[in-house]
This record gives structure tokens, sequence and C-alpha cells, in this order.
């Protein structure tokens, strides 16, 4: 989860593969000649994200994180009239996402009170396939050990710079769980998170309605096949309206036990 950083020079990295659904219907009302009916606009989309992440342990107890992320998405949307589909029409996309930087560092050492403390800052680059901004986060981790459970917590803020006249609202994220050692080799996590983002800005003015709540529950499992890869595996739902209905996540992070220096 972020929590505990890598030994200096170790090398680890993470294949991974997402799958998440999104569903949304805008209700509103048409009018046929002197008649007015209820219609409605219902976006449904599939999300399929692979993922290759890179993390390298350095000196002074820091840790250099690298992200590259390619998606496909087909969407479908179908607008009703009087609850009776009239219309619809689908799309899909493929696109080589933003290169994610990050550098984190351990700021705390757990002691009989207090818990490890992990600060991270990350540059979101705008080098993907489509339209999209730099975004620079800064976040903090915290992990607590009573064996066999391990509770974590953590914070971001998140910046995204103007791009086009286009400004996206900041991002504040939050969220706690705990993770449990069912064996030497297994474990089980729980967490809740929520996000809020501020309204968005065109031209310098706020685009009213456009701030979004998202909240969501996350149960997953990892299973250590080897001395090297952990098989990771999680399910998201969605808590609010704002959030996708649910996520399907699994990874493979290998390890080399060989130091780089």
């Amino acid at each position: 989860e972020g929590a505990l950083l890598l030994s200096s020079g170790v090398l680890e990295i993470e294949p991974g593969i997402t799958y998440t659904r999104q569903e949304d219907t805008t209700p509103g009302f048409v009018t046929v000649g002197a008649q007015v009916f209820a219609s409605a606009v219902e976006l449904n989309a599939n999300i399929l994200t692979a993922n290759l992440a890179l993390r390298l342990g350095l000196p002074w107890e820091s840790q250099l994180e690298i992200g590259l992320p390619y998606r496909w998405r087909k969407s479908e949307s179908v607008t009703s009239i009087n609850f009776v589909p009239t219309s619809s029409t689908n799309q899909s996309n493929t696109e080589l996402g933003d290169v994610s930087i990050g550098f984190a560092k351990t700021l705390l050492r757990e002691g009989l009170w207090r818990p490890d403390l992990v600060g991270r800052f990350t540059w979101d680059t705008d080098t993907g396939d489509a339209d999209g901004f730099h975004e620079f986060r800064g976040s903090l981790t915290a992990i607590k050990r009573q064996d066999p459970i391990t509770f974590i917590g953590g914070m971001s803020y998140q910046h995204t710079f103007e791009s086009d006249q286009v400004k996206p609202g900041s991002v504040v994220f939050a969220n706690f769980g705990n993770l449990i050692a069912l064996s030497p080799e297994t474990s089980m996590r729980f967490l809740i998170s929520g996000t809020y983002q501020n309204e968005s800005k065109l031209s310098g003015r706020k685009i009213d309605d456009s701030d979004r709540t998202v909240g969501a529950f996350v149960i997953g499992g990892s299973i250590l096949l080897a001395p090297g890869p952990l098989l990771n595996f999680s399910v998201g739902v969605g808590l609010t309206d704002d959030a996708d209905d649910f996520s399907i996540t699994l990874s493979l992070p290998i390890r080399f036990d060989k130091r780089l220096f």
C-alpha cells in the first residue's frame, strides 16, 4: 500500500491490470407536440487499464517510483423516452496514459506509540495520447502494527495546472483501513477511501456543479508465491454517485534480491 519503502539498491517491478465499470444515468424531460415525456440518458462504460510500475530503493530511506498506464475504454450511451429506449451509440478507444514520476521518503520510524510515516511527492506528467494536465500530488501515509493486524491511513492533496483555459479542481483524498495476516504467506486488507474534488474552472470562471465526491470500499488480499513475486488482488465498490460502480485489480509485484548498488 506504499506505506513501507524498499531498502537501498533493491528493485521492484509490478505489472498489473484493472477492470472498472461505470454506470451513470442523467434524467430529463422532452416535449413532443403538446405532451411532456420523461427522458433519460444512460452511459455505461467498461475500462481496462494495464499498468507497469517500477520502484527503486534509494539511500537515506527513500524511494524512486515510476508508473506507465495503458487504457482501453468501451462506452455505450442509451437514450430513453418515457422509459422506452429510442437510440444508442457505441464508442471505443485505446490510449497510452501519462507517465508518473514519484519520490518517497520515510519521515518517522515506528515506536511504542508512534507509527511509521512516509511522505511522497508525485508528478503526473502530460505525456499520454489524450489531452491531459500536469498534476502534482503530495501525500502522507502512516502505518502502525499490532500483530497480526496492521493499521494504515493516509491523506493527499493534488494540484492540477491549467491547460487550454481549463483548470480541474484540486483534489483532497483520505483513506483508512487495516491489513490482517492470515499466515506468513497470506494477508487480507479492508480499506475505505474518500475523495473530494473542487469545482473546475473554464477561462477563470467556476463551472457550477462540477465538484465531485467519491467514496469507495476495497477488500483485497496478497499471497506470496515465492521469495520474489507476490500476487495482489482487490475488489472496490463505489459508495457515492460519483464513484465507479466497481473495480477489480490484479497485480504481480516482483522484488529482486540482488541489490543494484
